[in-house]
């Protein structure tokens, strides 16, 4: 193995390790300065600016931080607006960043103060001890989900060959009924010694979860598991989850909502739904007489339409050009500010996420001030 040869190598010990306890200094300086950063971009809401729907996400996708990191970091920018100090204690080495993250969930305007003290010099497992003494274990367990590493697995997958079995060849299909069964046995030895095998490598993904759930909860994953015995004989969390999972999605996910009103929107401009079939009758029925209705209010057709256009997802543009496209949590905007004297109108009605709609809400009034 070749050693990488740098500028370093002619420095003397003494000097390498005065280098990195200066580099180390200015390191934590550097963080302590991004936090403070990064606690403004929080409290002012920069990052749906930039067309991100949480700060979370503007640190992942616009500065590739992963997600442990830019999750520390983001709680000690939080902390930091309640608790200025822990920058300077940051700074001298009293506390780092995973301490920060363990009080975290804890702190609360009345102990804040005590938990940083009582977390300052210590490691992680003196920090985790005394939160155990503090505070019940089943308060201190987070839900968990870790991705476990990619296992290759090879599969053998049968192939014909092309060079002993031709298309012309007698398929078993083709084989006329009143040939003897002798002939019949030996054309089947045959064609089983046409296929060949190919190897392929194919890559599983497992993930680890760990949460701890009520009894009541614990019930309810029994009772599924009774009821799904005879597909998941083996009662499987992970099928039972599955199943459930698909069941809920099916009902409540707005993107598996969005496909299905694409797909009947497309079986509509074929003449293909039953609606169609029935729009004769309907023409000559009368016509029900027109009701008041708030201005606000939006229709279900009016929402099919603006779901469909904007393809259920946040269509916010940030300064930068990004777009959001984010599809949880969405609300139906007006982009000219209804309180403004905006229309409810497919045009003038857009998706948005939920933080983006609260960043348009707060821009409209303080227009409104004005």
């Amino acid at each position: 193995m070749h050693t990488l040869k740098t500028g370093l190598n002619t420095l003397t010990d003494t000097e390498v390790l005065n280098g990195f306890s200066k580099m180390v200094r200015e390191e934590r300086e550097s963080i302590a300065n991004l936090i403070l950063h990064l606690a403004q971009i929080h409290q002012r809401r920069l990052y749906a600016q930039s067309g991100h729907p949480s700060l979370f996400s503007f640190l992942q996708k616009e500065y590739h931080y992963s997600g442990s990191a830019a999750f520390r970091r983001i709680q000690a920018a939080k902390l930091s607006l309640y608790f200025p100090e822990i920058i300077d204690l940051f700074k001298s080495e009293k506390l780092n960043l995973v301490a920060i993250c363990l009080i975290y969930p804890h702190v609360t305007p009345k102990n804040g103060k005590m938990l940083i003290q009582a977390a300052i010099g210590k490691t992680k497992q003196e920090i985790e001890y005394f939160l155990d003494t503090q505070f019940s274990r089943i308060e201190k367990t987070q839900d968990k989900i870790r991705r476990l590493p990619v296992i290759q697995k090879k599969i053998t997958v049968p192939m014909p060959s092309k060079e002993t079995c031709p298309p012309q060849s007698l398929s078993f299909k083709e084989a006329p009924s009143n040939l003897p069964k002798k002939v019949t046995a030996t054309v089947a030895v045959k064609a089983s010694d046409r296929v060949e095998s190919h190897t392929q490598v194919i890559e599983i993904r497992r993930v680890k979860l760990e949460c701890v759930v009520d009894e009541a909860v614990a019930k309810k994953i029994e009772r599924a598991k009774q009821i799904l015995r005879h597909k998941y004989p083996k009662g499987k969390l992970e099928d039972i989850l599955n199943e459930a999972l698909d069941l809920l999605l099916e009902k409540k996910d707005p993107q598996r909502k969005f496909q299905r009103m694409a797909q009947k929107a497309e079986a509509k401009t074929k003449g293909e739904t039953i609606e169609n079939k029935g729009a004769a009758y309907r023409s000559n029925l009368p016509k029900p007489k027109p009701f008041k209705t708030n201005p606000r209010y939006l229709s279900t057709a009016l929402k099919k339409e603006v779901w469909l256009r904007d393809q259920g997802m946040c269509t916010y543009v940030g300064k930068n050009g990004k777009a959001c496209t984010e599809q949880a949590g969405l609300h139906y905007d007006h982009i000219h500010p209804f309180a403004l004297g905006g229309q409810t109108t497919p045009e003038n009605i857009r998706l948005l996420c939920q933080s983006h709609n609260l960043y348009r809400a707060q821009q409209t009034f303080q227009k409104m001030q004005l």
